[in-house]
């Protein structure tokens, strides 16, 4: 019966992670729908589910460390920018 209830909650935060529109929030569910899938198959034996689980697991991975690094480069161009003459809050 908990082995089902876990099969569901993977599948269920599965479904929410493809609702998502951020893309950052999108892989962080679907990272830990696929953790979730991953035990839950092997548990089951579908090996087949599993593999692929597994695979998506580091495809997630990959995609936020190529998320986190484009947003640390972000926040480095926008500490180089110069300060807009026009803005009151950067004018000297």
């Amino acid at each position: 019966m908990w082995l089902e209830v876990v099969g569901w909650a993977g599948s269920i935060v599965l479904i929410v992670s493809l609702l998502q529109s951020r893309p950052v929030r999108l892989r962080q569910l679907n990272l830990v729908a696929s953790v979730v899938l991953v035990f839950y198959n092997s548990m089951v034996r579908v090996w087949p589910m599993v593999g692929v689980n597994a695979a998506l697991v580091v495809i997630n991975l990959w995609h936020l460390l190529k998320l986190s690094d484009e947003e640390a480069s972000d926040d480095d161009g926008a500490a180089d920018a110069s300060p807009d003459p026009r803005d009151p809050e950067t004018a000297g």
